[in-house]
């Protein structure tokens, strides 16, 4: 993780730290674990991050420095950030962060995404994982970003989550039918849970009940385990 990678590569490298990061956090306070193979490991953790940052630091004017492989770095640094305590990471995730709410419409769309054509829809639900988990993460170590930008990420996953039912917005946006990278499954709707105990809102609870329990690897594993909230009849 720490070499020389291709371009993909380097987009595998930054989900691989989120996953890494957030398992690494559950035991990271466990008291048999050794001290010097801990430290060893938080080492590890923190070379990858600066690459990654650095990474994304770079090569601005490239589409992967805006689009949702930004949002992703931006998650997968904050995640490590909280790992190592590190002040400096964290801060460069919460910058994208808010870079990332600028790009999203008045319409709630994000313009890169949309230039995915018959995909565009996909994106925007991949996009929005990793901005729901930033937004989680800032509000629990207090600082209140589900709101920023006269709530743009509210506008994201409203639009987001009306298309799950009906892509007709997206067909007409694109000029394309919409269709999926895979499968529609618990794994691309994970950040539901934490949104929803957040902000509970009746048109999500038809998708986490579908789909419980709603796990993700690079945004923390099990969701429904550490975010579900009860959402009754």
């Amino acid at each position: 993780m720490l070499g020389k990678a291709s371009e993909q590569g380097a987009y595998v490298r930054k989900w691989a730290l989120a996953t890494v990061a957030t398992s690494y956090l559950k035991v990271r306070d466990e008291q048999a674990l050794e001290g010097g193979k801990k430290a060893a490991v938080e080492r590890w953790i923190s070379r990858w991050t600066k690459i990654v940052r650095e990474n994304y630091s770079t090569g601005l004017r490239r589409e992967s420095r805006r689009n949702n492989h930004l949002y992703w770095a931006a998650w997968s640094v904050s995640a490590a950030a909280v790992v190592l305590n590190d002040h400096k990471s964290f801060q460069w995730g919460l910058d994208r962060y808010r870079f990332a709410l600028e790009q999203i419409q008045e319409d709630g769309t994000l313009p890169l995404e949309l230039k995915r054509k018959s995909k565009a829809l996909h994106y925007h639900i991949f996009s929005i994982a990793p901005l729901i988990l930033i937004a989680e993460t800032g509000t629990r170590n207090g600082i209140p970003l589900y709101d920023g930008r006269g709530g743009a990420l509210h506008r994201l996953a409203r639009r987001s989550i009306e298309a799950l039912d009906d892509p007709i917005f997206f067909q007409r946006a694109t000029g394309h039918v919409q269709d999926w990278v895979g499968e529609l499954s618990g794994d691309k709707l994970a950040w539901m849970e934490p949104y929803y105990a957040r902000h509970p809102q009746g048109n999500l609870k038809k998708w986490i009940r579908r789909f419980r329990p709603l796990k993700n690897p690079r945004l923390g594993g099990d969701l429904t385990l550490l975010y579900g909230a009860p959402m009754g009849e």
